[in-house]
């Protein structure tokens, strides 16, 4: 049980730190899409960053009356939740609105976890607790890149399909007359 708890929370941490690097690495596609200055993602950092301070200075008197796996498991719901409402967010005042309880959710699941491991675990846990952190925080905008590359070449695929009807893979089918030079060649001795 002793192995089992502390993996789990090791897990915690590392699905904790994932989403702190997104909005760094997510910007600059996002602002343009939001139609909002590059400047405004400092306003989404310092709202998740004051509803951290909030509720880390709040977890002692929560964690005392509701136990750390209450406080542990409602964070990790708020925090969730405010990740969807970032994925469906399409006006930066939505952005702002989330922001509230992906701070306050993460403040607080990391305040009763750190003081969890702090009480029932050798000092050395509580390094490896935060190296999961950072394994989570270096990893995600890898994990977002990789699926916005995915998400292109479905929709590559899908728009490809679309267009050339006709094969049963998708593609169109090959007429003999088109195949003696490809159009690029064509094109360059056109011009």
């Amino acid at each position: 049980m002793y192995s089992l708890l502390l993996s789990i929370i090791y897990v915690a941490f590392v699905s904790l730190g994932l989403p702190d690097s997104l909005i760094g690495a997510g910007w600059p596609v996002m602002h343009s899409d939001l139609g909002v200055p590059v400047s405004f993602a400092g306003f989404v950092t310092m709202i998740i960053a004051a509803g951290t301070i909030v509720s880390s200075l709040a977890s002692e008197r929560v964690t005392r009356r509701f136990g750390a796996g209450l406080v542990t498991a409602v964070s990790v719901g708020m925090t969730a939740v405010a990740l969807v409402g970032f994925s469906l967010s399409d006006q930066f005042w939505m952005l702002c609105l989330w922001a509230i309880p992906f701070g306050m959710g993460a403040g607080a699941v990391d305040a009763a976890l750190n003081n969890y491991v702090a009480l029932h675990y050798a000092a050395r846990h509580m390094n490896w607790l935060h190296a999961c952190w950072g394994v989570g925080a270096s990893i995600s905008p890898f994990i977002m890149s990789l699926r916005a590359h995915l998400r292109a070449r479905l929709v590559g695929r899908i728009s490809h399909r679309r267009s050339h009807p006709g094969g049963a893979d998708g593609r169109a089918p090959v007429q003999p007359a088109a195949v003696g030079q490809s159009p690029c060649r064509r094109s360059r001795g056109r011009r």
